[in-house]
């Protein structure tokens, strides 16, 4: 779905970083609220703090890279999530979030860094263009691994994001887009974990393929 990365689950403020070069930008930069960012929607109350080009890092670096490769514009933040609410009229937490031709990347997330929730958001804008079909890359997939196997995925990830309100094709796009972003939403949960760690790099040389 355009407009977020990680919907089914809010992150909040964290003392561990994905990026360790990200760690020291936690309290630097300029604080903003959400609504201010130009995000319709967007929190009146909740803030972040605005990344400065000269303090990107290594993985923020190839994440603009990607971003301008594709014409996007790319905002960094790091403290918090952004908090915004979605076509439900709900708050959800999100950790990036594309909107047209922008990107609103967490550049301290916990769990991915910058480039990979990037990769995620690029993902989306590329269903949106038409450059990947998200019934193709499904069908591709069932002819290698097998039906059984995806349809598994599908309700692994149904579960996940059963409280959302987000169709089975928009929680399948999410599914995609983390595949491109090598973000298994399921890691540290032993069999499920390595079923998805086995089953992400087929989805995303699927995608690839389109």
């Amino acid at each position: 779905m355009e407009g977020s990365s990680g919907q089914a689950e809010s992150r909040g403020k964290t003392s561990r970083v994905a990026d360790s070069e990200a760690a020291r930008l936690v309290n630097e930069g300029r604080e903003v609220k959400v609504a201010d960012l130009g995000i319709l929607g967007g929190s009146t109350e909740q803030t972040v703090r605005l990344v400065d080009k000269a303090d990107e890092t290594s993985s923020m670096k190839k994440a603009r890279e990607r971003a301008e490769e594709r014409g996007l514009k790319v905002t960094f933040f790091v403290g918090d999530n952004l908090v915004i609410k979605d076509k439900a009229g709900e708050w959800i937490s999100t950790r990036a979030y594309i909107k047209g031709k922008h990107v609103f990347v967490r550049a301290d997330h916990s769990l991915y860094t910058a480039d990979q929730l990037m990769r995620h958001e690029i993902g989306h804008d590329m269903i949106a263009k038409g450059e990947v079909d998200i019934n193709a890359v499904r069908e591709r997939i069932e002819q290698t691994v097998g039906k059984e196997y995806i349809d598994e995925v599908a309700k692994l990830y149904a579960d996940a994001y059963a409280d959302t309100g987000m169709s089975a094709e928009e929680i399948w796009e999410e599914c995609i887009c983390d595949s491109l972003g090598d973000m298994n939403i399921f890691a540290g949960k032993e069999t499920v974990g390595t079923f998805m760690g086995a089953m992400l790099p087929e989805i995303s040389a699927a995608a690839s393929e389109s």
